[in-house]
């Protein structure tokens, strides 16, 4: 790895310790990335706050990988449900944006 993109990881990563973690859109495959975060939640490290991954997968082992590995439950969701999920529940999405409105938004060419 060269060592500005380990410095970039070591600044970008300092306070996923304290805070819960959601990962969407992340993929584990990235060794650079998935040797942080097993070096900080391995499954001998004080893990404290859950951290989350999003991804569409209804498999038991691999749900069980991520938690025995890195401490990490998955939401099994596609981003759009659960970020629509994420709205509902705490309405973070301007009125004008909301999921109900994609087509109208579509036609008009705001969004693709």
């Amino acid at each position: 790895m060269l060592n500005t993109h380990k410095e970039m990881l070591d600044l970008f990563m300092e306070g996923f310790s304290q805070r819960c973690v959601i990962f969407i859109g992340y993929s584990f495959f990235d060794t650079d990335i998935s040797s942080f975060l097993y070096k900080m939640r391995n499954p001998s490290a004080k893990r404290g706050i859950p951290w989350y991954a999003v991804f569409p997968r209804d498999d038991d082992d691999v749900r069980r990988m991520y938690d025995q590995k890195y401490g990490i439950r998955q939401i099994n969701r596609t981003f759009c449900d659960f970020l629509h999920d994420l709205d509902l529940a705490v309405d973070f999405i301007p009125a004008e944006w909301k999921f109900d409105r994609i087509q109208e938004l579509h036609n008009r060419r705001a969004i693709q």
